[in-house]
Order: structure tokens, then sequence, then C-alpha cells
């Protein structure tokens, strides 16, 4: 601070009111802060000699100055071996990317396939292991033969088939019963079957199926009548079926798709028991609606009358499977049952 109360400029005693805008003045000026210049320990600039009390601060003013920047290093590129300009705030070991990238990949060597004897490269750092003698698992395979085999247990013992019985070698730590597949499944077929099946039940009966009168052993808990599905559909579709109705009945004359759409037509292309339409049944189920036969075709010996136009009557698919479980009659005229 001067005497009449100023504050003036270390480096070139210019004054100011403030000491805060002697630190701007300084700062852009001279290249260093206020207070870094009033620290101990100079930095004399090599050039013209004057002192800074930062390296930064030297290095700025000689930037600046004598137009030649101090921040620079030298170095050699530790891949190319060529000489590069650095910041020395910011100096590495190689000059460029690409040398970083190369120098700092694991380089590849070459090496003899001890087996097949042909060249072949792979990274240094497996160099030195076992894998490296051999240019991949086939030859290293072929080369680990006998005692070099790293499952080596004094060679395959001899085993004995217990189907066929025949000799064979087996793994070593890993005991086969079987010489192949073939053999083991035979014996599977063999011994999981009745009572030698593990699931085996003593508690189910033995039946004969109601159709072809073969024995089977009915399942617990729920008896069957048929030994297979083909014999219980075969006797549904036989005059003692449960659900026999006469066998199919053709319709005969009349009948036809063009006798179809005039009944759909006249029903104004609606379900007459849900008023389901025709565009909606062909969204949902993807065919036209149905015409039902009243009163149904195996009660007719005339076509003409079975096929009548006062006889059909169009239905969706849904309804259509309510009317036929009580045909002759309709949904509206059908009786009553008592309860």
């Amino acid at each position: 601070m001067s005497d009449d109360g100023g504050h003036e400029c270390p480096t070139c005693e210019r004054e100011f009111e403030t000491r805060r805008g002697l630190g701007q003045h300084h700062a852009s000026k001279h290249g260093e802060s206020l207070r870094e210049h009033e620290s101990s320990g100079g930095h004399e600039c090599p050039t013209c000699g004057e002192e800074f009390s930062s390296d930064r601060g030297m290095k700025t003013h000689h930037a600046q100055a004598h137009g030649e920047s101090l921040a620079l290093v030298t170095s050699k590129c530790e891949n190319c071996g060529e000489t590069y300009e650095e910041v020395e705030s910011r100096a590495g070991i190689y000059c460029s990317v690409e040398c970083r990238i190369e120098g700092q990949s694991d380089p590849m060597v070459t090496k003899t396939c001890q087996y097949c004897e042909e060249e072949f490269e792979l990274k240094k750092y497996r160099a030195e292991s076992d894998l490296a003698k051999y240019c991949g698992r086939s030859c290293a395979g072929k080369a680990k033969t006998g005692e070099e085999a790293n499952r080596w247990e004094g060679g395959p013992p001899d085993e004995i088939c217990e189907w066929c019985g025949k000799e064979f070698e087996s793994t070593p730590g890993n005991p086969n019963r079987f010489c192949s597949l073939d053999c083991e499944g035979e014996w599977r077929s063999n011994s999981f079957k009745g009572e030698n099946h593990p699931n085996w039940d003593s508690s189910k009966k033995i039946v004969d199926c109601e159709w072809c009168g073969n024995e089977f052993r009915e399942q617990t808990g729920n008896p069957n009548r048929f030994c297979s599905r083909i014999c219980k559909h075969e006797y549904q579709a036989s005059p003692d079926g449960w659900t026999w109705k006469g066998g199919p009945q053709p319709y005969g004359e009349g009948w036809n798709d063009k006798k179809k759409a005039e009944v759909r037509s006249r029903d104004g292309h609606k379900c007459q028991s849900c008023g389901l339409s025709q565009e909606s049944h062909l969204d949902q189920y993807d065919f036209k609606l149905h015409v039902h036969h009243i009163t149904p075709a195996r009660k007719f010996d005339n076509s003409e009358e079975r096929n009548a136009m006062t006889n059909l009557v169009t239905l969706c698919i849904r309804c259509h499977n309510e009317w036929e479980q009580m045909a002759p009659l309709r949904p509206d005229t059908a009786e009553p049952t008592d309860d």
C-alpha cells in the first residue's frame, strides 16, 4: 500500500484505489495472481531474468512476452520410437492414439505346433501355457494319447454289457453298463414294463374292453370301459353308442347353397334366436351363419318336406347347438321340465 492510501502494483508500480482492482490488473497484465506474486520462492524468466512467484506465472509470461512456450517437453514414443512435443502436464509415453492402442494391446507371437509342425500365432501372454504347444485342440487331443492323456488311468477297463454280454472298453471314471445305446434301449424296453416298471401299481384291476374284449389294467380312481380312445370312438359311432341318433342322414334334393342363401336372406342375415348378425358371426367364427332343420331330417322320408323353407331357420353356431339338443322343439316352444 502506498503512502497516500492507494494500492501500488509490485511489478509495474501502477496505483489502484482498491486491492481488488490491483489483483485483477496483476493477473491479466502480468500473468499471475497477486497472492502468487507475494508468496515466497521466486521463478526467474530464463530470457529476461524477471522473477515470478510461481512456475506457472513465469511460463505464462514467457509465452506472452517472448513468444515461446516453456510448457512443452520433448518425449520419445515407446511404440514407434519417434520424438514428439507435448505439454508437460499431459506428457505421456505414446505420440498418438494409434501408438497407444498398439502399445497397450498384447502382441502376437509365432510358434510351431508340436504335432502337425505348422506355424501359428497366439497372444504373448498365452505363449507359455500348455495349449501353446499345439495349434488347436484337435492337435492337442491327438498328441495326448495313452499315458500322456489328461485322464490316463492305466488304460480303459474291460466291461461286460448287461444286455448282450459283449465285452467293451469303458470310459475311466465313468463306467457304462451297456456297450451301446441300442442295448440300453432294449434293456429298458424289456425291464420297465408290467410289474418291473417303477410306476407299477398293484391295486389296479384288470378288466375287459367293452368294444374289442381285450384285457387292460384300468387307472386307479378313474375306471375305464375301453382299452383305448380308438375303441371308445368306434363304440360311440355304433348303434350301441350313447350318442347314436340313427347315423348320418343325407338331406337329399333341395339342400344346396342356393337354398341356404335364400333362408339367410329371408331371416335378414341374423340368428333367429339371439340376433347375432352374419358380419359378426364371420368376425368371431370365420364362417357364415348355420341353416338348421327345425324338425330333424331323419324324421322325414320326403326330401321336399325335409328341406322346405318352413322347416329351415338361420342360427348362429351357439344357438344351433342348443336347438339340436331339444329338436324337434324350438327353444321358445319347449315344454318346461319339472324341478
